[in-house]
């Protein structure tokens, strides 16, 4: 009994020891349990991060998906554009991409561009339609142009060559105005004092400095008038006046002929008087008078009358003073 008793102790001892253990391991599994469930969660945590951020980049991945499509389709609207755009840069400017993208200007303005293509095509259009003759007809025209701007050169200058002879010719002709017109000025107050037995009178230029364009003043002072403009005088002194500015252009340019028609017809008799005795100091002139003044006809040398006897038919008469005449 006692060694049972002895072996019921040892084998309550041995389990008590054995219950420790176990108990000392039953901790250490717990305490791994608990640890486990620590990682566990920890994991489950980061399996729900992980799980939004695979949410997220699905998100994204479709976002991004619908946009390649979206640029997909826009570069297949780009392309069919661009091939468009190649074809017609090929039809209507015969030109390829390669040639036009060599031709390709840094500070192009697609606004003026639209503009100056559309003035071209304007252009091009008011063309007409291409003529295979165009080149020859280019050739001909060129032959023609080229003559006619030979001939346009030769004509311009002879237009200079002419313009400086008209300018030599002008300044000569200015001289020669002014030499003479200086002398009829001078002749001009001697005849005049001669016919009017005293007075004054003046020829001027209304504008000096232009001497072929202006305008003759006249301005007389017949014996107890007045200097006044030859407008103002009276009919026969109009008349004397004019008669002696005659004089005084006979005087500076003589003419071995000079015909008169009536230019006495205004005077009075004594005026008359006058006048035909001035005639007689220019000895180197021959006078031809038409007159009606008998005053006047008593001074010529040789008289021509025409009558008409008959109707229609004129007859011519001719008398020199001193001889008789016939009855």
């Amino acid at each position: 009994g006692r060694l049972l008793v002895s072996q019921t102790e040892s084998f309550f001892a041995g389990s008590e020891e054995a219950l420790a253990e176990k108990e000392k391991k039953k901790e250490e599994l717990e305490k791994k349990l608990a640890e486990s469930e620590l990682r566990k969660k920890a994991l489950s945590e980061k399996s729900d991060e992980s799980e939004d951020e695979r949410r997220e980049l699905d998100s994204r991945i479709y976002e991004s998906q619908m946009e390649k499509h979206e640029a997909d389709l826009r570069l297949a609207r780009f392309e069919a554009q661009t091939d468009a755009y190649k074809d017609k840069l090929y039809d209507e400017f015969a030109l390829t991409y390669a040639q036009a993208f060599e031709l390709a200007d840094a500070d192009f303005v697609m606004s003026r561009g639209v503009r100056e293509s559309r003035e071209y095509r304007d252009r091009i259009r008011e063309l007409g339609e291409v003529s295979v003759k165009a080149i020859e007809e280019y050739r001909e025209v060129k032959e023609r142009y080229d003559f006619l701007s030979a001939q346009k050169a030769d004509l311009e200058q002879a237009i200079d060559e002419l313009n400086t002879v008209i300018r030599d010719t002008d300044s000569l002709i200015k001289a020669r105005f002014k030499e003479s017109f200086d002398s009829v000025v001078e002749n001009f107050e001697l005849c005049f004092k001669e016919l009017f037995k005293g007075g004054s009178a003046r020829l001027g230029l209304e504008d000096p400095e232009h001497p072929m364009e202006s305008a003759i003043e006249i301005e007389a002072q017949p014996p107890g008038k007045k200097l006044q403009n030859i407008n103002l005088l009276s009919g026969g002194e109009k008349t004397m006046t004019a008669i002696a500015l005659m004089f005084a252009v006979l005087r500076s340019k003589p003419t071995p002929f000079c015909i008169l028609d009536e230019v006495e017809a205004a005077l009075d008799d004594n005026n008359i008087e006058c006048f035909a005795s001035y005639l007689k100091k220019f000895t180197d002139t021959q006078f031809a008078l038409v007159t009606h003044q008998k005053a006047t006809m008593e001074h010529a040398d040789v008289m021509y009358g025409v009558t008409m006897p008959e109707h229609g038919v004129s007859r011519v008469l001719s008398l020199r003073l001193g001889d008789e005449i016939p009855v």
